[in-house]
């Protein structure tokens, strides 16, 4: 008998019963993935599950498993945030949405911000689903919860930069609402090189707009430092563009030359000081450089 047999719906009661008496064991994956399998008669014992603690971790692991029916899918994403409370269902979420279209549309809809923050963290999710995620997050979300979003957003923009740059750019451009949340995300601190090219040309928007001080501080440092290119120093043609600098190869030649010069000019005044000396029938000096005036006999 496999899973998704019918026949295993008879076997329900008896499968949440070893799940409970295994839970503190890791030999559990076979019980909470078959129950799973089960589909809508399962519901109920899934959702008990998923409430009890000591349980949790095993069935979130078991819906994750891809054996698990659509059906149990629905119930952990339906359960209360309670239910979720446990590594191995974020872990479980993450995984599903990386792979279930619906699933990732609800993480942007309903997902709480922990639930983002693991899915923008972990490489489970690829960055083209990652930018598709956060631009539905930013759009359909309401501004009272932006504030929880700084993180977990701060988190995608750090693994996969380009692929937020259009999402944050849009959003300054044609949601004022979050231009909080976007700029704090932004850490002026991280080098981001040239990867936020569209955002950084939208930001003065917002460091010479119509937001509270703080924000506009905060975008403008944004704009003077994250959207500075590596080795950049304190020379920037534009906003994520270095000035133009010397190549390598050619740079190494006019430090070579700079040396010669020095050289050069360092020889020739030596050279002054023992002529010097020569015509006056002074001894050779130690001293570097012409002698005071009180050594040759005071002032002519």
């Amino acid at each position: 008998m496999g899973k998704h047999d019918a026949h295993v719906v008879a076997y329900v009661p008896d499968l949440e019963a070893a799940l409970q008496r295994l839970s503190a064991s890791m030999q559990n994956f076979n019980l909470s993935s078959t129950l799973a399998s089960v589909g809508p008669p399962a519901r109920d014992a899934i959702t008990r599950r998923l409430a009890d603690a000591s349980t949790r971790g095993a069935m979130c692991r078991g819906v994750a498993s891809k054996d698990a029916d659509p059906d149990a899918r629905k119930v952990l994403l339906a359960a209360p945030l309670a239910s979720r409370d446990a590594n191995a269902c974020v872990d479980g979420v993450v995984h599903i949405a990386s792979e279930d279209d619906p699933t990732l549309s609800w993480l942007a809809d309903q997902g709480e911000p922990g639930l983002l923050g693991a899915a923008s963290k972990a490489e489970t999710i690829p960055c083209p689903k990652l930018h598709v995620l956060w631009a539905r997050v930013l759009s359909t979300r309401s501004a009272d919860v932006y504030s929880a979003l700084t993180v977990p957003l701060g988190y995608a923009i750090k693994r996969c930069t380009a692929d937020m740059d259009g999402v944050l750019a849009d959003s300054i451009v044609h949601l004022p609402a979050t231009h909080a949340v976007v700029v704090q995300a932004i850490d002026p601190f991280t080098g981001y090189g040239k990867a936020l090219k569209a955002t950084c040309a939208a930001l003065p928007e917002v460091a010479g707009g119509k937001d509270s001080a703080l924000i506009r501080e905060r975008a403008s440092d944004a704009i003077n430092h994250a959207c500075k290119a590596p080795g950049c120093g304190r020379t920037r043609a534009a906003p994520g563009v270095c000035a133009p600098r010397m190549p390598p190869a050619q740079h190494s030649a006019a430090l070579s030359s700079t040396h010669l010069v020095r050289d050069f000019f360092n020889e020739a005044r030596s050279l002054r000081v023992m002529l010097w000396y020569s015509l006056r029938g002074v001894g050779a000096s130690p001293r570097v450089g012409f002698p005071s005036r009180a050594s040759c006999g005071g002032a002519q």
